[in-house]
């Protein structure tokens, strides 16, 4: 028999996709907290979802060739007057190069891309997309067992003749239960 984990249920998953579309790919109309460091942080709730909240916070992304890390967290509470508790976590991180006009579009095509996660692509969005002539992006990730999932993101720019990746992104979901 099958362990069944947070990874299985479909009310978390659709609160996943909620809360991600949600924040970052928003559009700039979810605003993050600035943090010392030059961080942000997003953080999401709903209505709909009384029991659960999640965090995004990250460095560092949008400088040029610079890396950046973060890390998504999912909070659970057991009754609406308890305290939330951490149930998963997903820590990322990556980097982006070129110049400072293709860094900036790479980002927005990320938040196009984020827009797209659904229940079947809950971690980061499609297995690939592509958008007009510009960047191709790609996500591949694998289930590490009931609790954990790996994977990896990249796009790259077609103009560009550099094989390395020119946005690169490594990630792994932990769920506690």
């Amino acid at each position: 028999m099958t362990q069944k984990t947070l990874l299985d249920d479909p009310e978390f998953g659709a609160f996943m996709v909620t809360a991600k579309q949600n924040t970052y790919a928003s559009g700039g109309q979810t605003k993050p907290l600035h943090l010392s460091g030059g961080g942000k942080l997003y953080t999401f709730t709903d209505e709909q979802w009384p029991q659960w909240r999640y965090a995004d916070e990250w460095y560092g992304a949008g400088e040029l060739d610079n890396p950046f890390f973060g890390r998504e967290t999912y909070f659970e509470r057991a009754d609406t007057n308890g305290p939330f508790l951490l149930v998963a976590h997903m820590p990322y991180d990556g980097y982006a190069v070129g110049n400072e006009a293709q860094v900036k579009k790479t980002f927005a095509y990320l938040g196009e891309m984020l827009k797209k996660v659904d229940r079947d692509s809950l971690f980061r969005g499609p297995t690939t997309l592509t958008f007009g002539y510009e960047l191709t992006y790609t996500c591949t990730w694998h289930r590490l067992g009931p609790f954990r999932v790996q994977g990896q993101e990249y796009a790259m720019w077609r103009k560009l003749a550099s094989q390395r990746p020119h946005y690169h992104l490594n990630f792994q979901f932990c769920c506690l239960r």
